[in-house]
């Protein structure tokens, strides 16, 4: 019996022993499994972070980036602004120009809508003596120079029927005594050599050949200017 007790003490001390083992082997390899899954989500972690990392430093060098393109766009408004104003002075400018230049434009038309024939006075080149009834005779930018007073109804006839009207080109006597056709002299000349309408100039200033007269066979370059002298 007692023999039968101790039998059955060792069968229960293996028994246990071997769930023991048992236990043990289980919770070994599952601490195992464990650390094999902690190791496993270490370096998933580790590899996360480095992602976290690698994300953090490209949003800096984005920010970084955005940071020199606002301070680029800032100069570049600056500039921009700059040439704006600019364009905006150089426009008041030239409105201020366009508007002086209308001015004259206008001044200019209204002159013109005031010119008649007989107020244009012809600018003349010639420096040297001029023509007088005291002198009777000069040597002119065109040839000898004599004068006469006849009626000169006959040849603005004439030049009436070749074309110069009487607005353009009227009859009238200049202050000094020339007998004008419009803003010329009337003079006689050899109309072989110069027919009538030439423009020639004389001491007295610009003249138009409108008569001609027995002068001419002694003087062919002469002109004989009309005046009223």
């Amino acid at each position: 019996m007692r023999q039968l007790k101790e039998d059955i003490f060792v069968a229960i001390f293996i028994l246990l022993i071997i769930i023991f083992g048992a236990t043990f082997v289980v919770l070994y390899f599952k601490t195992v499994a464990a650390a094999d899954q902690i190791n496993d989500l270490q370096y998933k972690l580790s590899i996360e972070q480095g992602r976290t990392n690698e994300l953090i430093t490209r949003y800096n060098d984005i920010s970084e980036e955005i940071e020199r393109i606002h301070v680029i766009d800032e100069a570049q408004s600056t500039r921009i602004g700059i040439v704006f104003n600019s364009i905006a002075h150089t426009n008041e400018e030239n409105n201020v120009r366009f508007n002086d230049i209308l001015t004259t434009i206008a001044g200019i038309d209204e002159a013109m809508q005031n010119l008649t024939p007989t107020s244009v006075q012809l600018p003349t080149t010639w420096s040297g003596p001029r023509l007088s009834r005291s002198s009777g005779v000069c040597q002119g930018p065109s040839g000898r120079e004599t004068y006469y007073n006849l009626n000169m109804d006959g040849c603005v006839a004439m030049m009436r029927a070749k074309g110069y009207n009487s607005k353009d080109y009227p009859y009238w006597v200049r202050s000094d005594g020339c007998k004008m056709l419009g803003p010329y002299i009337m003079v006689a000349a050899n109309l072989k050599i110069r027919p009538k309408g030439t423009i020639l100039e004389t001491s007295l200033g610009w003249a138009i050949v409108c008569d001609t007269g027995g002068f001419v066979r002694n003087y062919p370059y002469g002109l004989d200017i009309a005046v009223n002298w």
